[in-house]
């Protein structure tokens, strides 16, 4: 791998090519420049919405020619990490800003996110591979690069990650901002793969600051050095150079890590050092680690002009952002506000959600299950008006399947102390020993016992007309149910806060190891707890589709893939990795070093295995179908000496077998036909 001598930004080269084809450009960018100088003499940074951060949403595109684990996800995810640092003046290295420029140096009030949502709204991890041979281009080739793939420009920060630019001389180029409204399909950031994320290979540009320095550009800086030493007056800092005026002017560009206290240019009103240490000079990762506020204020004139649309895109989600699926609180928080009702003296007074005295004897919840939920992990209750008569005073709660739309067999019984339910302030969370079964709608309430008096147990429930639909069930003292609304129950419209946790995504992939010989292929099934999910996988290459439950995958080398699950009705995701296992072509002889036989092949299933063994040993004699299912399963233990043994699968189905003898260290693996 080569390493520029120095840095190299290809920003300067792509845009004058940008000029070269589109002459407007230039008009475009002189406009530019007074619109910024008519803002800047306007006050535009004193309005700078300093209360808001602008988080911006990042697709990364990773372009490779042959390799698709080029570049790992935990590498993309330091990279975001080092931009939002960088970005909010968070980064560890600020202690190295000295203490001349330490007045200037200044967040930006700008974040960074992996897209959650593509332009279509479909969930998304932000990470998106192609294989493509522009993975190694030349700078003059960036618009076809964008041509591949480009998301929406004016919603997504497009960055494109390569495996070289220019035949390595170059470490990244991006497009300016001015540059959006007449040329949108060449917007983009790309970075060469050896100086993308922390620790990348490409030292002394390792540490993820080339992206730092090029997402620059692309949100409106110049290099410092820019135009030499012009601008070097209060009278003409904001219309040359850089046209920053807190970053004193530069003669040419700083390399390496030079000496704190060198000046090329003289400054009016004031002289001072070259200010190497801003992330758009030239010098090594290790030696940058400022922004100035004139560059904040310079990109947030960009955030409000040019590059507005990513201010309103919803490619970081609306509210919550798709999570990792996992526990899930059902109808927490319950709409509304919550209360208690309490039952007038005429009706025996008491509440009616808990103890009364129409003796009702259990208040439940209905759950329609629509998620298709098939178990129950636990139950959030939130309760009011407690009391316990004693310290081991308690009560219990249910999960009841449905019967005919109304509470039926209860299918799990919790019982819970009283006292603990008052120390907890009434919000109490069970996790249950062993998930409940379920299967279509279920129900979740409490259990009303009047046995001690002095217990008290009530459930809250939100105020009436918080829901369309009632969702509150009781239970008289004869055993009959009624709905909240019913006409012989309390004819109100409210929902209990009585709260299901259940599961909300489960997935796995069968087999979830597979090993297939050079040349061969496996089905991937995937399964699922919920419908409706949808999958994304990733690398591309071998595999016959990339949003397909069950893909075929035909690796060529042993390949890691990752499936990510997204649940869109509940916003979340699961992603886990299958490994692919290629083995060599036909027969390995590690194990056996050739004393082995199976024939005839191709067969009808009817085949004769021989093979000797000097030493003792464990064996394990397994067949497989192309989808990596086990048809055929023998365990010598402690063998030694010769095996001969005919092996009848006359009826398993026509196709393609694998047989693997293992003893757990060596294998040996042979492609089997049956016909």
């Amino acid at each position: 791998m080569a390493v520029p001598a120095h840095r190299t930004c290809g920003t300067d080269d792509f845009y004058h090519q940008q000029l070269q084809n589109d002459p407007e450009l230039q008009r475009i960018a002189e406009q530019d420049k007074q619109n910024y100088l008519q803002w800047i003499n306007n006050g535009g940074p004193s309005n700078r919405k300093t209360a808001m951060v602008t988080t911006i949403p990042v697709v990364v595109h990773v372009i490779y020619s042959s390799n698709p684990n080029l570049l790992p996800d935990a590498r993309i995810f330091t990279q975001l990490d080092i931009l939002n640092n960088d970005y909010a003046r968070l980064n560890a290295d600020t202690t190295n800003t000295p203490a001349q420029f330490a007045n200037v140096a200044a967040a930006t009030d700008i974040q960074f996110c992996l897209a959650t949502r593509d332009p279509q709204g479909n969930p998304t991890t932000g990470i998106n591979r192609i294989q493509n041979s522009l993975a190694n281009h030349n700078i003059n080739q960036g618009g076809q690069l964008k041509s591949i793939v480009q998301w929406d420009p004016f919603k997504y920060l497009n960055m494109y990650v390569v495996e070289s630019i220019s035949n390595g001389t170059i470490l990244g180029y991006a497009t300016l901002p001015w540059n959006l409204a007449s040329q949108p399909g060449n917007d983009g950031v790309v970075i060469a793969a050896p100086f993308f994320g922390q620790n990348s290979p490409g030292a002394p540009y390792n540490q993820g600051r080339t992206t730092t320095h090029e997402v620059g550009h692309w949100l409106g800086l110049d290099h410092t050095f820019s135009g030499g030493c012009a601008g070097n007056t209060a009278a003409t800092c904001n219309s040359a150079g850089d046209l920053v005026c807190d970053t004193p002017p530069t003669s040419q560009p700083n390399y390496n890590c030079p000496s704190a206290n060198q000046n090329s240019c003289t400054e009016t009103p004031t002289d001072l050092n070259d200010m190497h240490q801003n992330y758009m000079d030239y010098v090594d990762d290790a030696c940058m680690n400022l922004f100035t506020q004139g560059q904040a204020d310079r990109m947030d004139f960009y955030l409000q002009g040019a590059r507005i649309g990513i201010t309103t895109s919803d490619g970081c989600g609306q509210g919550s952002p798709p999570g990792q699926c996992g526990i899930d609180t059902v109808n927490y928080p319950i709409p509304g506000s919550l209360t208690v009702y309490t039952v007038p003296a005429a009706g025996g007074g008491g509440y009616v959600s808990g103890q009364n005295g129409y003796g009702d004897i259990a208040k439940a919840e209905y759950y329609p299950n629509t998620s298709n939920a098939n178990s129950i992990e636990g139950m959030f209750l939130e309760l009011d008006a407690l009391s316990a008569a004693s310290a081991s005073s308690s009560f219990n709660a249910y999960i009841w399947d449905d019967n005919g739309g109304e509470p039926g067999n209860i299918l799990h019984t919790e019982n819970i102390n009283i006292q603990n339910a008052i120390n907890l302030s009434g919000q109490v969370g069970i996790t249950f020993t062993n998930p409940v079964a379920v299967s279509g709608p279920f129900y979740v309430g409490v259990g009303i016992d009047y046995g001690t008096p002095g217990d008290t147990v009530v459930l809250l429930s939100n105020t009436i007309n918080d829901q369309a639909v009632c969702t509150a069930w009781e239970q008289w003292n004869t055993n009959d149910w009624y709905r909240y609304d019913d006409a012989s129950s309390w004819e109100i419209t409210v929902g209990h806060a009585a709260h299901p946790v259940i599961q909300e995504l489960v997935v796995s992939v069968a087999p979830n190891a597979p090993t297939i010989p050079q040349g061969g292929s496996v089905q991937l099934v995937t399964t699922s707890s919920k419908p409706g999910i949808t999958y994304s996988w990733s690398p591309a290459a071998g595999l016959s589709c990339t949003t397909c439950a069950n893909p075929q995958a035909s690796p060529t080398s042993t390949t890691t893939y990752t499936l990510t699950a997204s649940d869109q009705s509940a916003n979340c995701f699961t992603s886990f990795d299958v490994t692919v296992t290629v083995g060599t072509v036909g027969i390995e002889d590690d194990l056996f070093d050739g004393n082995i036989t199976a024939y005839p092949n191709p067969s009808s299933g009817n085949f004769l295995l021989e093979f000797t063994m000097n030493e003792i040993s464990n064996l394990d004699i397994d067949v497989f179908n192309n989808l990596g299912q086990q048809v055929y399963n023998e365990r010598l233990e402690g063998f030694a000496g010769q095996y001969r043994n005919g092996i009848d699968l006359d009826n398993v189905p026509a196709g393609v077998y694998f047989l693997r003898i293992t003893d757990g260290a060596k294998s040996y693996r042979q492609k089997l036909i049956f016909e």
